[in-house]
C-alpha cells in the first residue's frame, strides 16, 4: 500500500478516507430516516384502524333479542337452525372471496398457482397430451429398448445363422456322395498333409539359427556362420577372431 502514496486514487489518501467516512455517515442517516418514516406510517395506520373500529361500534344499532316460546308456531319463520344457516352463508362468502383473490393472484396456498387450482405435476398425463402422441412416444421408447437389449441382438444373430445354414449354403445332391466321394476326400486330405508339411519346413527354415540369406551351402549342407559378438562385452572373442586374419596378412607380406 506504500506504492505511489501521492496519487489521488490511492486508498490511504486522506481525501479518500474522509470521503468514505462521509459516505458511511450519510448512509447511516438515510437508513435512520427511512426507519423513522416506516414507524410513523405504521403508527398512523394503526391509529386510523382503531378509530374506524370505534366508530363502527358506535354506529351499530342495538339488537333486541326476542325469545319465542317453544309451544308457539312460527308460520313465517325460517326453516332450520339460524346458527347453521349463518355458518353456511359465511362459508359461501368465504369461498367466493377466496375465488376472487385467487383469480387476481393475491391468494395462493403452498403448492398452488394463481391460474390453476392444482399444480401441473398433479394433473393426469392423459389431459396434458393426446393419446396419439402418448402411443407414439411409447412405441419409440419400446423400439429404443429393443435396439439396446443384448438378448434381442443375440436372438437376431442366431436366427440369421440358422437361415444362412438352411438357405444360403451350397446345396449338394445325393448323387455327389456316390463313388467319387471317397476319392475326393482322400485327395483333399493328401493336399492338406502336403501343405502342412511345407509350412513346417518353411517355419523351421525361418526359425533355425543356421539359416542364412543365401540359403543352403553348395555341398548340400547349410553354411555355418560364427555368431557375432560385441567388442564391448566380449573383447577376447573379437581378438581371437581377428588373430588368424592378422597372421594371414603378415604371412602375405613376408612372401
Amino acid at each position: 500500500m506504500n506504492i505511489l502514496p501521492k496519487k489521488s486514487w490511492h486508498v490511504r489518501n486522506k481525501d479518500n478516507v474522509a470521503k468514505v467516512r462521509r459516505d458511511e455517515a450519510q448512509a447511516r442517516d438515510e437508513e435512520k430516516e427511512r426507519k423513522r418514516r416506516l414507524d410513523l406510517a405504521e403508527q398512523e395506520a394503526r391509529t386510523d384502524f382503531l378509530r374506524r373500529r370505534i366508530q363502527g361500534r358506535e354506529a351499530r344499532p342495538a339488537v333486541e333479542t326476542v325469545q319465542i316460546p317453544g309451544n308457539v308456531v312460527d308460520l313465517f319463520g325460517q326453516k332450520g337452525d339460524p346458527g347453521q344457516q349463518n355458518a353456511e352463508h359465511e362459508a359461501d362468502k368465504r369461498s367466493e372471496q377466496e375465488g376472487r383473490e385467487k383469480a387476481m393472484g393475491l391468494l395462493t396456498y403452498l403448492g398452488q398457482s394463481a391460474l390453476a387450482s392444482s399444480p401441473w405435476y398433479l394433473e393426469p398425463r392423459c389431459a396434458a397430451e393426446p393419446d396419439v402422441k402418448r402411443s407414439k412416444n411409447m412405441s419409440r421408447d419400446e423400439r429404443r429398448k429393443k435396439r439396446m437389449d443384448p438378448l434381442v441382438g443375440m436372438k437376431r444373430e442366431h436366427d440369421g445363422r440358422e437361415d444362412k445354414s438352411s438357405k444360403g449354403g451350397p446345396r449338394c445332391s445325393t448323387q455327389s456322395y456316390g463313388a467319387g466321394s471317397g476319392t475326393t476326400l482322400a485327395k483333399m486330405r493328401a493336399e492338406r498333409v502336403r501343405r502342412e508339411a511345407a509350412e513346417r519346413v518353411r517355419a523351421r527354415a525361418l526359425l533355425s539359427p543356421d539359416s542364412e540369406r543365401g540359403g543352403a551351402a553348395p555341398g548340400g549342407t547349410r553354411g555355418t556362420r560364427p555368431p557375432q559378438y560385441n567388442s564391448q562385452f566380449h573383447p577376447e572373442l573379437i581378438r581371437a577372431k581377428r588373430k588368424p586374419q592378422n597372421e594371414r596378412h603378415f604371412l602375405h607380406q613376408d612372401n
